[in-house]
């Protein structure tokens, strides 16, 4: 019986983390150039739909978005990030989308 248990208990047994699933969710939503950015450097770049301006995301909770010029050089710093304590693949998403 304990045998049993044990395995009808790995069924339902979380296999990811919070953050884990955060992290992979994240990128099943970044295209391959922003997937390979953010893996090597940390960060990844978005361009606004409706403003055209190229935004820089880095890997970190707060003050983590920059405006970035043609030649990559930060224009300004901007922090905004989703209400509540979320996984930082779920707050990075947010800024994404925004």
């Amino acid at each position: 019986m304990n045998g049993l248990l044990r395995t009808l208990w790995a069924a339902f047994e979380p296999r990811e983390t919070a953050e884990q699933r955060s992290m992979r969710l994240l990128k099943a939503h970044l295209n391959p150039l922003q997937r390979r950015q953010f893996d090597e450097h940390g960060w990844f770049d978005v361009v606004g739909g409706q403003s055209g301006r190229r935004y820089r995301v880095y890997r970190a909770y707060v003050t983590n978005v920059q405006e970035v010029g043609i030649d990559g050089a930060c224009v300004q710093v901007l922090c905004f990030s989703p209400c509540g304590h979320l996984p930082l693949g779920d707050v990075l998403l947010a800024q994404k989308v925004a």
